[in-house]
């Protein structure tokens, strides 16, 4: 079966969403499928899968320069005719593209991703204001026109959804897109060395590096959009509290502002910032708990990982990785303004009972999430779209 995987930048050195892509796509080739990633950019040379050697494929197409929204545009008209062109069996468009035969939105619809960031403001004003600001970001305009146009005709593709939580929300969005071609593929991660007894024996490295005492309850927040992921109602969470227990915080996102919120809130002393750390298995080490306060995550990684490695975690009804948790392995708060329910919620994942759930819960969470799972549920739904055909 010969698939394209269409995304506009292909550079899983990045990490993130471009990381787990690569794992993906290898996931599927392992699972028998030819698969060749289609972009504007990569790190990657181009090349072709052949019968001898069905390694990943990457083809770059021409998207000329100019502003990001042109460049954008370009990408998808360009991305169509190739697959055409090329005579793929299925076109799997990770970013919008009208001739997709399967959609898969990892970041949730464009509909949903803009009321949820409007829905941040803390007032109407500050609702109304961010409202208008999405106004000039032309790039997210011309994608959620193509969606909107995509998922409207009269033979929309197969959605591919990563959570049931991305499902409720696009069949809310999109009223009349056919239910049954909303297909929940539930995210996946690398769960290699993230069980319980492979993250033991980093603990104690890992926090002495961090300057953490073996004996204290750490919370563990990782993001790299730490606004939109609830950094600031964690921190006026914490400061409800107490010193009963310390917050790493880690990511690439920019802790200026937040720096400034914890000095304000006489938090210097409670707050470790670890900037952005390559490999995610240290902190899951060190952290006791998961704080992942987020106003909008279609399935968090974060989320899934931690659950897989025996952390009890605490989300929003905004996350659908919180489907993973269960009622002794975490607690989901309705928001991330509640911070007296989150720093509840927090206390109670810290109690040797939910900790204990968690560690017990973690082997099954892996087996739900695996890599290998999700390419193969991905090889049922594209032998949906061959016989829809």
């Amino acid at each position: 079966m010969r698939v394209a995987l269409i995304l506009e930048r292909f550079d899983p050195r990045l990490g993130g969403q471009e990381r787990s892509t690569r794992e993906m796509a290898e996931a599927l080739v392992a699972a028998g499928a030819s698969v060749t990633v289609v972009c504007a950019e990569s790190a990657d040379a181009t090349r072709a899968p052949t019968a001898t050697d069905p390694s990943l494929g990457v083809h770059r197409v021409a998207v000329g320069k100019g502003p990001k929204a042109v460049r954008t545009v370009a990408f998808v008209n360009a991305a169509a005719r190739y697959c055409a062109e090329a005579g793929f069996e299925i076109a799997h468009a990770i970013a919008p593209c009208p001739s997709a035969s399967v959609y898969q939105p990892r970041g949730g619809t464009y509909v949903e991703t803009i009321a949820r960031s409007v829905e941040r403001g803390a007032s109407p004003i500050a609702k109304t204001w961010r409202r208008l600001t999405r106004l000039f970001n032309h790039k997210q305009r011309r994608l959620a026109a193509i969606e909107q146009a995509m998922l409207t005709q009269t033979n929309p593709p197969f959605v591919a959804c990563g959570s049931e939580y991305v499902r409720r929300t696009l069949i809310a969005g999109f009223p009349g897109f056919p239910a049954d071609r909303a297909v929940v593929v539930f995210n996946a991660v690398n769960t290699t060395g993230l069980s319980p007894p492979e993250l033991a024996p980093r603990r104690a490295a890992a926090r002495e590096r961090l300057r953490l005492a073996s004996d204290e309850a750490v919370v563990v927040f990782i993001a790299h959009n730490f606004g939109l992921k609830g950094l600031s109602e964690l921190l006026t969470a914490m400061a409800l509290r107490p010193a009963e227990w310390r917050l790493l915080v880690a990511g690439r996102g920019d802790f200026r502002p937040f720096a400034r919120q914890v000095v304000r809130l006489g938090l210097k002393d409670r707050v470790v910032y670890a900037g952005a750390v390559d490999d995610p298995r240290d902190l899951y080490a060190t952290g006791d708990v998961l704080a992942h306060p987020t106003w909008y995550d279609p399935c968090s990684r974060v989320v899934i990982e931690a659950a897989a490695a025996g952390l009890p975690v605490v989300t929003t009804r905004f996350n659908g990785a919180a489907e993973v948790l269960s009622n002794e392995t975490g607690v989901v708060i309705d928001s991330p303004r509640d911070t007296h329910a989150l720093t509840d919620g927090i206390d109670k994942c810290l109690t040797p009972e939910y900790r204990a759930a968690a560690m017990t819960s973690a082997a099954d969470v892996r087996s739900r999430v695996s890599i290998e799972r999700h390419a193969r549920e991905l090889m049922e739904l594209y032998q949906r779209v061959l016989t829809d055909r």
